[in-house]
């Protein structure tokens, strides 16, 4: 990543596929980030087990990250 946004990705096992699609998103950089899930987005992303709690300096840098859950997606689409 040629940015520097404060840090690059952790080497640890806390480093999610999250982190990863958000670090990518921001050193891209990119317009949108959506986050497919099974689950609803969470109030607090920095205290959720649902999303690496890392994940906000990187998405703080891309202009639209959106949540999609695709559980909720799929069940109202039948």
């Amino acid at each position: 990543c040629e940015q520097n946004y404060g840090s690059e990705l952790s080497w640890s096992w806390e480093t999610t596929s999250d982190s990863i699609a958000a670090w990518l998103a921001a050193c891209w950089p990119v317009e949108r980030l959506v986050f497919v899930k099974s689950v609803d987005e969470p109030q607090d992303w920095q205290n959720s087990s649902a999303i690496d709690g890392g994940i906000a300096r990187w998405t703080s840098q891309i202009a639209h990250v959106e949540w999609v859950n695709l559980r909720e997606l799929c069940s109202t689409s039948r």
